[in-house]
């Protein structure tokens, strides 16, 4: 993949900056006819929710201008740090499962941390 051109003088960017500091909140979602996966990020407002690509965006900055839109934007930063992620844990040999406990208190503290996650 091609870096991603940005500025930082580019309000653009800043927004799509912004956009993907919320990307846990955002959508996840595949075309039931197509298969196209694609995300819903909601408007700065609220009020609607675009359908957004690496390549497209159903906003009116990229309906009108035809430009690369701060959702587009923000949407390729995070498809970019996927990629990054999985192509470091790729690379990274695997660990071998930890050994068994070798005692009784190594147990019983293993049983207690396990406990202590369930009520988490």
């Amino acid at each position: 993949m091609a870096p991603l051109a940005t500025t930082a003088h580019d309000p653009r960017t800043a927004k799509a900056l912004q956009l993907v500091a919320g990307a846990g909140q955002w959508l996840r979602l595949t075309d039931r006819e197509t298969g196209a996966r694609f995300y819903g990020i909601r408007s700065s407002d609220g009020q609607r929710t675009y359908r957004v690509t690496r390549d497209g965006c159903s906003c009116p900055d990229r309906g009108h201008r035809g430009v690369v839109c701060c959702h587009m934007l923000a949407a390729r930063m995070v498809c970019e740090a996927a990629a990054a992620v999985e192509g470091n844990q790729a690379r990274q040999p695997r660990r071998p499962a930890p050994a068994a406990p070798k005692s009784a208190a190594d147990e019983a503290r293993l049983a207690k941390l396990a406990a202590m996650i369930r009520n988490e």
